[in-house]
This record gives C-alpha cells, structure tokens and sequence, in this order.
C-alpha cells in the first residue's frame, strides 16, 4: 500500500455529490451536505449495481470520513 496515497488519488470535488442529487436526493440534507449513515447504508444496498467510478467516489469519500474524525 502505498504510504501517501491521496496525492495519487484523482479527486473531482463535488461528483459525488451531483451524482446523489439526481439519484438519491434523499441522501442529502437541507444544507446541501451527506447524510454519512444513510449513504453507507444505500452505498451497501446498491453497490452491485453502481458503476466503479461511482463505487471508487464512496469509498473516497467514507475513507476521508474516517480520518477526519480520527485527529
């Protein structure tokens, strides 16, 4: 595993975020931001059927969640 993986990492800000305004807007609160447990919780209902682009955009996503809160 490489040790400073985010830099290699192809971030576009805000995709998956558009991606679940049209596809489940439920998923997202009055202030525009993700509900954490509910989208895991869709992400595990719904994987299979997600492109991998898609599927890599969570796994980012719930990856930088976990270290946020872990400093």
């Amino acid at each position: 595993m490489v040790k400073k993986w985010i830099q290699h990492a192809k971030i576009k800000k805000g995709s998956l975020k558009g991606y679940l305004k049209k596809e489940a807007p439920s998923l997202l609160d009055k202030d525009n931001k993700i509900k954490y447990r509910e989208a895991k919780e869709w992400y595990n209902k719904h994987k299979d059927k997600l492109s991998t682009t898609t599927q890599r955009r969570f796994n980012l996503y719930f990856n930088l969640r976990k270290i946020s809160k872990k400093k």
